[in-house]
């Protein structure tokens, strides 16, 4: 669980592995871009009540080989800013 947090710089999260427990990413401010890359959330990934400043590129498809994988489906709710850019 990642909540309440105000981050001021980029985050780059790689996670060519496999993520087993639900994640919670929450009321949050994200200054800086929030690059995930080859993540695989086995389970539910929520996200929720966040603001992305810079934007992320949680939901952009772009390499099919590295791009992040919902296979425990996710929960995006009210948040603010792009979740789809380009890094």
């Amino acid at each position: 669980m990642f909540t309440g947090n105000i981050v001021m710089s980029d985050i780059d999260y790689q996670m060519g592995g496999h993520n087993n427990e639900e994640m919670v990413i929450s009321d949050n401010i994200f200054y800086g871009f929030f690059s995930f890359f080859d993540c695989i959330f086995e389970k539910q990934l929520i996200v929720k009540n966040n603001i992305f400043k810079k934007g992320t590129d949680l939901l952009t498809r772009e390499n099919k080989g590295f791009d992040n994988c919902f296979y425990g489906g996710v929960i995006l709710t009210d948040n603010i800013g792009p979740l789809n850019v380009m890094p």
